[in-house]
């Protein structure tokens, strides 16, 4: 006989404080049934329940592998292949030509430099020591240095250098097996400390130094050293320039620009003409050019450094942390825009953008594209979130807040100007009018176009070309969002609530009935249904914009960043995810995967075509497909003769279960959460709601296992029942 293992009945003694049970009018009982039958009414019966998980449902990092900040980079001479080594990624490796990447080790590691030796092995300095690749970067060993800092690294035949934060220079003469220390007689820098190598090269038998005190060289393998100048310069980075018979320039990066020196004959000149920014990052000399990479572009000289050319990525002058150059190639990397490849030192495309590190404030669907709104400029995506390019060729503030798509125009707010582009964002125009705002939303609608701002509403009735400013019958200027809809236009202030046009933004009027809350954080519509997000949660107004009402249950986090909608569903941003609902509002769960964005502090949500899209603070954008959202049903429309409120399922639980109610009449709810000593632990549900039947999910991550209970309250209506949690 087949034996059949059970769920044991748990029996446990409790003291109930009556506090917790007040005296009911009436109190409705339950009729019990099997387990797998309720399991069945709640995840099959339609109208009956919302769903608690979503089996199918993914987020997806939207734009594929992204390597981060790039520390530096390096085109290998074995495959050809791309090499990153990011500022806390490992290091990254493509053989496409940037068209995708993988993580090829060290993960979470902070790499620093990187260097193909002679050998074609390829060393890589971190934070935490010197690791090495013998298979062209597929792969990393730790060497057998130790574990220091290293910064930089030189090879030349068996012998390598590597300079480290404050241990000095090594020298190994059998390709990394040994390793020596070389440096001890190297002047202290300021008399105290050792000095930081920052950079080394190898010119012959003269090994070269660049510290955070100066340069260094010897030519002795490190018996002596000699200060080469540059007294108290910062050097970032140091390159070598053959000028024929034996003879060689050397450049030096430092935080005040590119200094040049004849071999190594202590008279340095700055070299800062046509260089906007002087805080040089890296420096590298292919043939009769020299690129400097800077916190505010990359430049080229083709003159020796006499004159400085800016170089056009067709984004916002990135912060550029490295360059290298190959016999066909010139290769950026960034902090925080991607990578950048070039064939001819002018035309230059994105291999890697790197919306992933980005916040992202907001989103524009114009049809075949995507755009949005990020610390890093404008991006567009036209293939719906599977790769991302930068669009911000003429945008100078790379904090862009808000935008929007109208027809052929495009609108970006920055945190300090307007930019407009008609060809898709290929360029971009500024609006002097508004140089000096810090904009919060736009919303375009035929020529009409508004801009929310700090300190009021801007509007443009000529597509964006001419603005004025109109915030008659506003009493509150900091504008938080648009919502246009056949009633009007709305628009949410932080602190005094929803106001409405209905003169396309000429005049404005207060609607703020019920709406309790009245720093409005963002505002959505959807047929005759205008939504206001809020810090303590959303509201609802079905009849333009009065009264409004408050949408809570389910949303352990009230605070809400942005709200859209789309056919049945309502999505919400909050600071603890993306939550979703498909009865308007009655009840909301977490839209999680159960691995990411869980915790996310999501600052803009869309959806385009079948695809929802997050926005994040540092965690870049964040993709979904609608039709993975299953085991969602809205509650029914077929009103309860009475009220009553049913055993979670599951009981005992862990950590989630769903709670059912029956309410016979709309009204306020409350649900709360309390444990044996009659200590509220959570609210589920404060707000009104309509008639039907509801669930909402409690999660108990962070309690300690044992006997709770919940308590609901509809108009005179109130009872209580108890549940287990088990660890």
């Amino acid at each position: 006989m087949k034996k059949t293992n059970h769920t044991p009945a748990y029996r446990i003694a409790v003291s109930i404080p009556a506090s917790l049970f007040p005296a009911p009018t009436k109190i409705t009982g339950m009729s019990y049934r099997p387990i797998a039958a309720v399991a069945l009414v709640l995840l099959l019966t339609c109208g009956k329940a919302m769903g608690q998980s979503f089996a199918n449902f993914q987020w997806l990092p939207s734009g594929g592998a992204s390597v981060g900040a790039v520390k530096t980079i390096i085109m290998t001479g074995g495959t050809g292949a791309i090499i990153a080594g990011t500022a806390g990624n490992g290091i990254y490796r493509s053989t496409d030509v940037g068209a995708s990447w993988n993580s090829t080790g060290l993960a979470g590691e902070r790499v620093l430099c990187m260097n193909q030796l002679d050998s074609s092995d390829i060393l890589a300095g971190t934070l935490n020591g010197l690791f090495v690749s013998t298979d062209d970067g597929a792969s990393w060993s730790p060497s057998s240095l130790g574990e220091y800092t290293v910064q930089c690294i030189a090879g030349s035949g068996s012998d390598i250098y590597v300079g480290t934060y404050s241990a000095g220079v090594f020298h190994s003469t059998d390709a990394g097996s040994t390793w020596k220390a070389i440096s001890d007689s190297m002047p202290s820098y300021n008399g105290a400390a050792r000095a930081s190598i920052n950079a080394v090269v190898i010119e012959g038998n003269t090994l070269i130094v660049g510290t955070n005190a100066g340069v260094y060289f010897t030519t002795d393998n490190g018996t002596n050293w000699i200060f080469d100048g540059m007294t108290n310069q910062y050097i970032t980075d140091l390159s070598i320039q053959p000028t024929g018979s034996g003879s060689w320039k050397l450049f030096a990066g430092t935080y005040n620009g590119v200094y040049v020196s004849e071999n190594t004959d202590s008279n340095w000149a700055v070299r800062n003409s046509g260089l906007l920014d002087s805080a040089v990052t890296s420096i590298n000399v292919s043939g009769s050019t020299i690129y400097a990479a800077t916190e505010g572009g990359l430049f080229k000289s083709l003159d020796g450094g006499g004159s400085w050319t800016t170089t056009n990525f067709g984004t916002t002058s990135p912060f550029v942390t490295s360059v290298a150059v190959s016999d066909t190639s010139v290769i950026a990397g960034t902090a925080g825009s991607g990578i950048f490849l070039s064939t001819d030192g002018v035309n230059w495309i994105a291999v890697n953008s790197n919306i992933r590190g980005s916040s992202v404030a907001g989103f524009a669907d114009a049809g075949s594209r995507v755009y949005a709104a990020t610390s890093g400029g404008v991006f567009f995506s036209p293939d719906t979130g599977r790769t991302w390019t930068p669009a911000s060729n003429g945008i100078t503030n790379p904090q862009v807040t808000a935008i929007a798509a109208n027809g052929n125009y495009l609108y970006a707010g920055t945190s300090l100007g307007m930019f407009v582009s008609t060809n898709n964002g290929s360029t971009w125009s500024p609006v002097d009018s508004l140089a000096t705002r810090t904009f919060t939303a736009i919303a375009a609608t035929g020529s009409l176009v508004l801009a929310g701002t700090s300190a009021g509403i801007y509007r443009s009735t000529d597509g964006g070309v001419t603005w004025t400013l109109s915030d008659s019958g506003l009493t509150n200027l900091s504008i938080s969002g648009f919502a246009v809809t056949d009633a009007g236009i709305f628009t949410g202030t932080n602190g005094g609530g929803v106001f409405m046009s209905t003169d396309n933004g000429l005049t404005w009027k207060a609607m703020v009935g019920g709406l309790s809350n009245l720093s409005v954080t963002c505002l959505a519509a959807y047929g005759s249904s205008l939504y206001a997000g809020t810090a303590k949660g959303p509201f609802l107004s079905t009849s333009g914009g009065t009264p409004w009402s408050a949408i809570i249950t389910g949303l352990n986090n009230n605070a809400i960043t942005s709200m859209t909608a789309t056919g049945t569903y309502l999505f919400a941003g909050t600071p603890a995810g993306v939550y979703l609902s498909v009865n308007n509002g009655d009840n909301w769960v977490a839209l999680s995967d159960g691995q990411y964005l869980d915790n996310a502090n999501v600052l803009s949500v869309t959806t385009a075509g079948s695809e929802i899209f997050a926005g994040t603070e540092g965690s870049g954008i964040w993709r979904g497909s609608l039709n993975d959202i299953t085991g969602i049903v809205a509650s029914t429309t077929t009103v309860p003769t009475e009220y009553s409120l049913a055993q979670s399922y599951p009981n005992p639980f862990n950590p989630t279960t769903v709670i059912q109610y029956h309410l016979s009449a709309a009204g306020r709810v409350t649900l709360d959460v309390y444990d044996v000593l009659g200590r509220k632990v959570a609210t589920l549900v404060d707000g009104r709601q309509s008639a039907g039947e509801h669930s909402v999910v409690f999660n108990g991550s962070g309690l300690a296992s044992g006997v709770y209970f919940y308590v609901m309250k509809a108009g005179n209506f109130s009872q209580a029942r108890k549940m287990v949690f088990i660890k």
